[in-house]
């Protein structure tokens, strides 16, 4: 399996294991919960582009 195509379930397991919402993440961040929710079901175009 490409790294790449792992990364977004990882990012999203590693933070519901520390059990830490969405909104807190991208609060921590300083993103939308939306680009960030975006990033973990691989629906931005920069990811779309290394796929």
């Amino acid at each position: 399996m490409n790294n790449i195509l792992g990364f977004e379930k990882f990012i999203a397991d590693k933070r519901k294991s520390l059990g830490i919402t969405l909104k807190g993440m991208a609060d921590e961040l300083g993103i939308a919960p939306a680009y960030l929710s975006d990033i973990e079901k691989l629906n931005t175009k920069q990811q779309q582009l290394l796929v």
